[in-house]
């Protein structure tokens, strides 16, 4: 709070500063002075531990930042680490699904760099959910006495920018895992017990925040999970013998019984076929746990199969991914890379493996290869030394990416869809609920008693005709005589007026901290030699360069005390019917040492 009000009171100072430097003008005229930004603010960034009053959903007149590809037209989801993107695969066309600049803006700082857990800049991480509506984001939030990571977890939607906290286990974090439906998420959470790492529990929860359930201990290192396909039970990968799904709901941990396995294999990695009928499993033996299995099952791991065994370090972690055809399984083995466990990182390479379901082979792919996934084409993406590459696994050839993805995908995309996702992404951060050009907003606040009513707003009209712009304030009360405006004891610097607020892209991320690019600005401005006071006005434009406003053109302004009106009319270059409009008036009531004690009427966000 104590950053935004200083915030506040420089921006006001330097409004003040500019109105200073305006010629006067005729009362029939006013010049501009940007208002306080206490009451021009929109709402405030969160607090550390607060829920973000996160942004705005799109206005069906919202354009998405770029041209959507093509719906026939394959296209990849990459992070490039900057932004989430979907790449056209045939003309590189580039549309941005999640910004982290955005993210930046919308949930705070990122506390990494700061940590003793990763002790260097993680950007917010993203899972996006299956159906591509919604992000787990996490970041580093908060950090303990001893400079830990405790991190926090938000659903973040991608067409409206808006995000739900996520409610968190009595825990420094959780491997939450996306339900195949997206209705649900579901993992371990972590703490630290003195300086030890520790697992805890297995939860579940609904995408929206609701229902935290509390399921099972972790009672060894297990700490991963699938969800069953119908999305009601998760499966912990722990052994054999104790195998067995969690319902989501709590209600129970029915068994599952592998035919074949010994009492002490282990499941390291499952991932269910393209159309749930089948479920590929890895296995190490008691005793053999440097030698990968590759078993394939019903989904109810009945009719299990042996399909085929290679060698693979025990180390390593493991993922697998089918093919669209079904016909062939990629696995991908590889370090553990959690700072959270505190351990130093393994220096082993990348190991990939090809199985192929119908020969029960295994397939060699490029040395020091990362198996990424499958295109819609059947073709296997993988990542080496030096670039991304594809590899066939009926001919076993590999592959260069489509021209148009060569300078863009510089390491494994996260999907390869058939077709572009159908989101309507708007541009850069809007406002909810935002006012825009045309009509007339009726202040809805209950009176303030300690405002004078000549600035107290009532209602506010608009109009748009091209590029200029016409706004009329109607206040509670006028007078013909100036000096009524004035606050008595309030030097020259500090004047009364309005204001109006543009944001002509209505995006919080251009222009100045709160989105706005020009302002209409009004004074009520004394004048020497016993002359009775005049109004002045001025249209200002936001220098990016410089940080400040600078006048650009003088302000058409009509008075008419015997209405209470005040008409504002300018042009302002790129206003729309979707820019944002805020109005304002502004009084200093009086003087805190050499400090103005600021207040006003605001109307809209």
């Amino acid at each position: 709070m104590a950053k935004k009000n200083a915030h506040f009171l420089l921006f006001i100072l330097s409004s003040f500063l500019l109105i200073s430097c305006v010629q006067e003008m005729s009362t029939l005229t006013l010049t501009e002075v940007p208002t306080a930004e206490e009451t021009s603010a929109p709402p405030p960034l969160p607090a550390e531990n607060s829920t973000p009053p996160i942004s705005a959903s799109p206005t069906e007149s919202l354009v998405s930042q770029s041209e959507t590809p093509s719906a026939s037209t394959e296209t990849l989801i990459y992070d490039d680490g900057k932004n989430v993107v979907a790449i056209n695969s045939a003309t590189g066309a580039t549309q941005i699904l999640i910004s982290r600049d955005e993210l930046k803006f919308i949930f705070g700082e990122d506390k990494s760099a700061q940590s003793y857990t990763y002790e260097k800049e993680i950007p917010f991480q993203i899972s996006l959910s299956p159906n591509l509506k919604e992000a787990l984001i996490s970041f580093c939030s908060i950090l303990d006495s001893k400079f830990r990571c405790s991190n926090e977890y938000f659903i973040y939607s991608l067409e409206e920018k808006t995000a739900i906290r996520l409610p968190k286990p009595d825990a420094y974090g959780a491997y939450w895992v996306w339900s195949p439906d997206s209705s649900k998420l579901a993992g371990a959470s972590w703490t630290y017990n003195a300086a030890d790492y520790e697992l805890l529990r297995f939860y579940s929860v609904n995408h929206d925040g609701t229902n935290l359930v509390a399921l099972s201990a972790v009672t060894n290192d297990n700490w991963q999970t699938d969800w069953h396909p119908g999305s009601g039970a998760i499966l912990p990968l722990t052994y054999a013998a104790n195998f067995r799904s969690i319902l989501a709901d709590g209600s129970g941990e029915p068994d599952i019984f592998v035919s074949g396995l010994a009492q002490n294999d282990k499941i390291r990695c499952l991932s269910f076929s393209p159309d749930f009928n089948r479920v590929a499993f890895l296995v190490h033996q008691d005793g053999d746990l440097d030698r990968n299995r590759i078993y394939v099952a019903r989904s109810d791991f009945a009719e299990v199969s042996l399909i085929a065994e290679y060698p693979m370090d025990a180390r390593y972690l493991c993922d697998m991914q089918w093919s669209s055809d079904q016909r062939f399984v990629s696995i991908e083995g590889h370090a553990d890379a959690r700072a959270e466990v505190g351990a130093k990182q393994n220096n082993l390479a990348t190991q990939s493996a090809l199985i192929n379901l119908e020969a029960n082979s295994v397939s060699p792919v490029s040395q020091n290869a990362f198996a990424c996934g499958w295109t819609p084409n059947n073709e296997l993406i993988y990542e080496d030394e030096t670039s991304v590459a594809l590899f066939d696994p009926t001919t076993l050839q590999s592959s260069a990416l489509p021209e148009a993805l060569t300078s863009l995908v510089k390491h494994c995309p996260l999907q390869w869809l058939k077709s572009a996702p159908a989101l309507n992404i708007p541009q850069g951060l809007p406002v909810r609920n935002a006012c825009h050009p045309g009509g007339e907003i009726t202040d809805d606040q209950k009176e303030n008693a300690a405002l004078s009513p000549l600035f107290d707003v009532l209602s506010v009209s608009s109009s748009l005709d091209d590029e200029t712009l016409s706004v009329t304030f109607h206040s509670a009360a006028a007078s013909k005589n100036l000096n009524d405006f004035l606050s008595p004891g309030v030097p020259e610097p500090y004047l009364n007026g309005w204001e109006v607020l543009i944001d002509s892209d209505n995006n919080f991320l251009s222009g100045d901290k709160v989105g706005t690019d020009y302002r209409f600005s009004v004074g009520v401005k004394p004048r020497p030699n016993g002359n009775p006071p005049g109004l002045a006005g001025v249209i200002l434009k936001f220098d990016a360069d410089k940080k400040t406003y600078v006048p650009i053109e003088a302000l058409q302004m009509l008075y008419d005390p015997d209405a209470a009106t005040l008409t504002l009319t300018g042009k302002i270059p790129g206003i729309t019917q979707i820019s944002r409009l805020v109005f304002l008036s502004r009084v200093v009531s009086g003087m805190n040492g050499s400090t103005p004690n600021v207040g006003g009427d605001r109307l809209c966000d």
